[in-house]
């Protein structure tokens, strides 16, 4: 049985193949990792009765550690700033009766690498700018928690899987809870920036820009929703509709930066990473195609659904140069299409004594499945002051 293709519906004469296992998806949580920030001291607001001393210096302590990536762990930093956003959205609840002056002089400076410009600081002014940031940045610390997991999930034992479908639940849930927490940012905070006073701020705090946001994590959501039906063996045609869902969320979110009139500048591997995420889940509906075809004798039809899969996979890989995760994930795609590609072919040669046919299958419409987990602010676990 050919190791992380099971589910193609490949003949049971074929020999025993070991190859490694594609990734469910492609690692979109890179984007972040030139995201930074200047430290910034809340020591300086005036202090009132509500806020002490003491509380704005937990504060100042808890923004350093949650944005310091050199010193913590993916799940320390996932747990400092879940912590941060706890203790500003507590601040923000009594930093309202300040005057405008000090409201004036919370100031902070980030990197925009989803704009292209990793290394230039932009200022994000106000308590309300910094809460989005804040949410922004949990949403992709979520990600990239979920984002390890799917990659665990994708190098077990096909057999052992079956039997562990909450595996593939935590992950999915993890990229759910991302895209709640990028719609609460957009509507309570991101709606708000406007003016001249928040021109300058970044790409990620523009609402587009957080649409998008959005709609990929459930992209991602969706395409392990599709891996776990792929392990069940659900009929190969209800599952090239399930990844043609996850296809349909990659471009949304592309069209939503496209026609954009707020985000003026968006990074080339974010465009990149969209595009070729909506060609890794295609790449994977040809194949679910092709093992339907297969079911229905059709084996000249099957391999041309596979030549298709393979055509675009190394297309995809050219693309894809710069980055070797990607790369990577795309060659593992084309080692598993090329063995499935060989039984096919001795199966239309010997058996059914059929041609490949000039026209593979169409993809058929999408089913999305995925429902974003509407984010309940979290609750403090002591109130600041």
């Amino acid at each position: 049985m050919l190791r992380g293709s099971a589910a193609w519906g490949q003949a049971a004469s074929a020999p025993v193949v070991h190859l490694q296992s594609p990734p469910i998806c492609l690692n979109v949580s890179e984007q972040w990792d030139k995201l930074h920030t200047k430290n910034y001291s809340f020591t300086g607001i005036l202090r009132s009765d509500a806020l002490t001393l003491e509380n704005l210096r937990e504060l100042t302590a808890c923004r350093a550690q949650a944005y310091d990536n050199s010193s913590v762990t993916a799940e320390e930093r996932l747990s400092w700033i879940q912590r941060y956003l706890a203790l500003l959205t507590n601040f923000a609840g009594k930093a309202a009766a300040m005057d405008g002056n000090n409201e004036e002089a919370l100031q902070f400076e980030w990197t925009s690498p989803l704009a292209g410009v990793p290394s230039a600081f932009s200022k994000v002014k106000g308590v309300i700018a910094e809460q989005a940031m804040a949410c922004i940045t949990y949403a992709a610390a979520l990600e990239d928690q979920a984002c390890a997991l799917a990659h665990e999930l994708a190098q077990q034992d096909l057999e052992e899987l079956r039997n562990l479908p909450e595996q593939h639940a935590a992950a999915a849930a993890l990229y759910r809870r991302a895209a709640g927490v990028y719609e609460h940012a957009s509507k309570e905070y991101v709606s708000q920036l406007t003016g001249a006073k928040q021109a300058d701020r970044p790409a990620e705090l523009r609402q587009d820009m957080v649409t998008a946001l959005s709609k990929m994590a459930q992209g991602q959501a969706q395409a392990i929703f599709a891996h776990r039906a792929q392990v069940k063996n659900t009929t190969p045609s209800a599952l090239a509709s399930l990844y043609c869902g996850a296809i349909d969320l990659f471009e949304e979110a592309s069209a939503v930066l496209k026609s954009s009139k707020d985000v003026k500048q968006t990074a080339e591997s974010l465009r990149k990473v969209l595009a070729l995420s909506s060609s890794y889940n295609r790449v994977k509906g040809w194949q679910a195609m092709a093992a339907h075809q297969a079911a229905q004798s059709d084996m000249g039809v099957a391999c041309a659904d596979l030549q298709e899969a393979r055509r675009l996979a190394q297309e995809s890989c050219e693309v894809a140069q710069g980055n070797s995760h990607w790369q990577q994930a795309f060659q593992q795609q084309i080692d598993v299409i090329n063995q499935q590609l060989l039984v096919y072919d001795r199966e239309r040669q010997v058996v059914y004594f059929q041609a490949i046919a000039r026209h593979g299958s169409q993809l058929p419409q999408g089913k999305v499945l995925v429902r974003v987990m509407d984010f309940e602010p979290l609750k403090l676990q002591h109130e600041l002051g």
